[in-house]
Parts: structure tokens; C-alpha cells; sequence
């Protein structure tokens, strides 16, 4: 399933290909899509294996190079004319790094990783690591509850309910879902000083679903030169997008698109 919004009029400066996090789906970013496009900025969403619109079983997916490949496919889809950036949010956020760093694919204009999983705030229970590595290999499809809390998400009730009351939201996660994003996320994490195009990492302090001290680590690394750039709301949960300070998140992103991008022609 791929979503595009795209600017009614005018000129459309550049599109973001976006990647969305475990157990949610693309119609989630309306609202953020709608605001780019008042920026001139356009957004392309898909649903990612294992999620809405998908054949998938609810939370499995075939592995990292599997979500990887459907990442680059909906990129190779998109209008090259225009400078392409690529935002990933959470579990979505490690199939972007890990994109980046191994496939090093070329016409990149920049990458927005919102709170991602390079680590997770809490460690995972022993029993259920072990679970997926025992079952990621014979028992690939086995679902386990992601054990998720829905009100980490966000410090606004509102948004709480409206993730609470979304019936294409799921909690599973597959042993072979786990094994291709725990590990990955920590491989990312490492390989901070190879990263190659500009960046920009929203993180918000006080998240406990992902760790926002890995992001910052993860920043650290990163080359000195490259053109990249943070944003730490103190008391900021998991949903910067969903969050009190998402009005300044989004000025930040559009910021951040302009400074990369030259204005080109869309077929309206």
C-alpha cells in the first residue's frame, strides 16, 4: 500500500519517502503529510511488511534485506527530478540507517531519523531474546506481543486514544522481525563514522521505548564535516510528530529540506 500528498499548487521542492515504525502504518502520517505540502514539500508512504495493506502475517516480515529491498523499490518509483530525502521513525528508522550504510545508494538529498531504534530505553526481557533466536530459524513466523506501552508514545492524551483506538494498529512482533532489527539497530549504532549523506535526528529525552542516548551517540560518531543536525526536546516521548513540541519537529524538518533541495516542476 503507497500513499503520495503532494502540493495542490506551486512549485514542489522536494518529496520524503517515508518509513514508518513497528505495529503502525503510513495513514498515520496524514497530518504531518498535509503539513509538508503546505511547505511545498511532498511525501511518499507505504506500508511496510507485516502491517496494514500488506498479505503479510501481522508483525513478520521475510528479514532486514526484505524490508530493505522494499524501501528501495518504492525510492527507484519516486520523481528523480526532485531532491528525494527519506524519514524513518522508530523501527522504521533502523531499515533507514541500515539502508544507507549498506546499500550507499546514490541521489540521496538527505535522510530524518525520528526517534530511532538503534537501542531500545529498556532491555528486553532474557526469555523472549532468547525465544526469537531460538525460533528466528525454525520457527521464523512466531508472533510474541511487543509488550509495547501505548502511553510512552506520547504526552498528549489525545493521541494516546486515537493510537489506542486504531484498529490497523497491532502489537506482534515475529522472531523473525526481531532478528532483523534488535541486531541491526546496534549494527547502525556502530557504524556511525561511515554515514555519508547529511542528517538530521529528532530524538525526544525522555522516550522509553527507544533510546534517545544511542541517538546521541549515534550523532557523536558521525563524520566531522558532514552536514548534520539535532533535535532533543527535553521532555520530549516517543512521537515527536505526536507531541507539544511537533509545531517547532516540523520547522526543524522543513528547514533542514530547504537547506538541501532546489525547487523543481511538477505536472500538476
Amino acid at each position: 500500500m503507497v500513499q503520495r500528498f503532494f502540493p495542490e499548487l506551486g512549485r514542489l521542492k522536494a518529496i520524503v519517502v517515508l518509513v514508518h515504525g513497528m505495529g503502525e502504518h503510513p495513514g498515520r502520517y496524514s497530518r504531518y503529510a498535509e503539513s509538508l505540502a503546505m511547505h511545498g514539500i511532498g511525501t511518499i508512504r507505504y506500508s511496510q511488511q507485516g502491517h496494514a495493506g500488506r498479505l503479510q502475517s501481522k508483525g513478520h516480515c521475510q528479514g532486514l534485506d526484505s524490508l530493505m529491498d522494499d524501501l528501495a523499490s518504492v525510492l527507484a518509483e519516486s520523481l528523480h527530478s526532485c531532491p528525494i530525502f527519506i524519514f524513518g521513525h522508530s523501527m522504521g528508522g533502523t531499515v533507514v540507517a541500515n539502508y544507507i550504510l549498506k546499500r550507499k545508494p546514490p541521489g540521496i538529498s538527505g535522510v530524518i531519523l525520528s526517534s530511532p531504534y538503534f537501542e531500545l530505553a529498556f532491555e528486553p526481557p532474557a526469555w523472549k531474546i532468547g525465544m526469537a533466536n531460538l525460533f528466528s530459524g525454525i520457527w521464523p513466523g512466531l508472533t510474541q506481543p511487543t509488550g509495547l506501552n501505548i502511553n510512552h508514545i506520547s504526552r498528549i492524551p489525545a493521541e494516546v486514544e486515537r493510537y489506542k483506538n486504531d484498529p490497523e494498529i497491532h502489537g506482534k512482533m515475529s522472531a523473525a522481525f526481531f532478528q532483523a532489527i534488535h541486531p541491526s539497530g546496534k549494527w547502525a549504532l556502530s557504524q556511525a563514522a561511515a554515514w555519508h549523506v547529511p542528517v538530521l535526528i529528532g530524538h525526544g529525552l525522555a522516550d522509553r521505548i527507544t533510546s534517545a542516548e544511542a541517538s546521541q551517540r549515534f550523532f557523536q560518531g558521525l563524520p566531522s564535516g558532514l552536514n548534520c543536525q539535532g533535535f532533543w526536546p527535553e521532555q520530549g516521548f516517543h512521537e515527536l510528530h505526536h507531541e507539544p513540541e511537533r509545531e517547532e519537529w516540523l520547522q526543524v524538518q522543513v528547514q533542514f529540506i530547504n537547506d538541501h533541495s532546489h525547487a523543481c516542476n511538477f505536472p500538476f
